[in-house]
């Protein structure tokens, strides 16, 4: 038992080798910040002068239990805003970084149906006085209209986090079974995960999926969320990212108005596949490969009309992160591992294919292993253009699509941008290293954006190569 389980962790290392192409959490932020990660000191003040910063969203301190939704926080935050611009005569610019982003847009507008309701005069007046001096919002890689990944709901992304797991996962047990003594030994270990409370259970596709969250999780909030929404968690207990979802209700009812419509499109040119099929001849099953004809095809959805629920006096501004490559920010060494077990996968795709036609494969299921890794190494080979499609875009920064974190200027026209630019690109950074609180060069661009168009003053940051 103890020299099976010695090697168990060496084939955990190698299926940790597979999977960590699939890593792209965004980075923990740093800074003072209040109960729900918004970086709000007690004179109001946030990283520049006037600035008031929201967070992303905060996997530090996230607890799914605790149902929070987004209109909760946003609420605090309006709360902590009234209170400290109080006896504040400046204008003042919210600033929202990744889930922020959505809370600042929804912020203009909630602040202001809270001024009209509320019927405590004193808390009225503060309400009012807070919104009567919000001079600009500016989303920096904002979920402006949702995580389009999420487009589905959270059981879509589950499904298809779980698809790729099983493609994966199948092309590791097509190596194993290479070898007679290999695939004995790997069966054996299998069976004793079964087994064994010690181990991860690897006959169960979440168990597997699981081991996968628990090398990827940041921390253990977000490993404990990611193994609620694999064990089946809906909706209503996971409220923020709930809220997070394209045309959920929170962005429906808080930030704005939307038509949509969905088309499916031919996806580039037709191709050529090889493909196994079997011809019964007697009682056996003759194998034989045939060249196919196919089309792909893309599902989206198209905004047909948008409208900010914020008064369009209000100006906005977009920031937008557009490095999608998420694969060069990895180390060499990484990559290294990538490249060779795909390489390892193409090997076993060799091995049974041989196996195959010297008939020996019909005995083994050689045909279906040979199938099964060559499809686990084409998803490493593409490994670029997988984590798109399960991102929802070519055009990303490595975590929300690039469409997702701005609105054209038909939904809000009073946008902080010269001529007929729709928002502010910035090519060389993804999500992790654009935020505000620590990026002095979007810094500078917010100073920049909030002097020329605005009346929020606030110093410009001057940046020294």
């Amino acid at each position: 038992m103890k020299v099976l389980k010695k090697v168990a962790a060496v084939l955990i290392f190698v299926l940790y080798s597979v999977s960590v192409f699939a890593q792209s959490v965004p980075d923990r932020i740093e800074g003072e910040k209040d109960e729900n990660g918004s970086l709000i000191n007690k004179d109001g003040s946030g990283v520049q002068q006037n600035v008031i910063n929201f967070t992303g969203f905060p996997v530090e301190h996230y607890v799914p239990e605790d149902g929070v939704e987004v209109m909760q926080i946003v609420e605090k935050s309006i709360d902590i805003m009234a209170e400290s611009w109080a006896d504040n005569k400046e204008d003042y610019a919210i600033v929202g970084h990744s889930q922020g982003g959505l809370r600042a847009l929804a912020y203009a507008n909630v602040i202001k149906q809270k001024a009209k309701q509320e019927t405590d005069p004193e808390m009225k007046a503060k309400y009012q006085h807070a919104y009567d001096h919000l001079g600009a919002v500016i989303t920096v890689s904002g979920i402006d209209k949702g995580i389009k990944l999420l487009e589905g709901g959270i059981g879509n992304v589950r499904a298809k986090a779980l698809e790729k797991v099983d493609v994966l996962w199948k092309g590791v047990d097509s190596f194993f079974h290479s070898g007679l003594a290999l695939g004995l030994l790997w069966d054996c270990f299998k069976f004793i995960s079964s087994c064994d409370n010690d181990l991860p259970n690897l006959n169960d596709k979440k168990e597997v999926a699981k081991l996968f969250i628990e090398w990827f999780g940041t921390t253990p909030e977000l490993k404990h969320f990611l193994t609620l929404a694999i064990d089946g968690a809906g909706a209503e207990e996971l409220k923020e990212i709930r809220d997070m979802t394209p045309f959920s209700d929170f962005i429906t009812e808080n930030v704005a108005d939307i038509e949509t419509e969905t088309k499916k499109v031919k996806d580039g040119d037709t191709y050529l596949s090889l493909e196994w099929r079997t011809k019964k001849v007697g009682l056996l099953k003759i194998p034989y490969l045939v060249i196919v004809q196919k089309q792909d095809y893309k599902v989206y959805t198209e905004y047909k009309y948008t409208k900010l629920k914020m008064d369009e006096d209000i100006p906005v501004g977009y920031i937008v992160g557009g490095y999608n490559d998420l694969f060069a920010s990895m180390d060499s060494g990484t990559l290294f591992a990538i490249d060779a077990v795909r390489v390892a996968l193409g090997t076993a795709v060799g091995i049974h294919t041989l196996k195959t036609v010297g008939l020996i494969g019909l005995f083994t299921n050689s045909i279906n292993y040979a199938h099964d890794a060559a499809e686990a190494c084409d998803m490493l080979l593409k490994k670029e253009q997988v984590v798109n499609e399960f991102l929802g875009s070519d055009e990303n920064d490595c975590f929300v699509a690039r469409e997702s974190q701005f609105y054209p200027k038909e939904a809000h026209p009073n946008v902080m941008m010269k001529n007929d630019d729709k928002y502010e690109l910035f090519e060389e950074y993804n999500h992790r290293n654009i935020n505000p609180v620590k990026n002095k060069y979007v810094q500078s661009k917010i100073s920049l954006m909030l002097n020329e168009f605005t009346d929020v003053k606030t110093p410009v940051i001057e940046i020294k190569e």
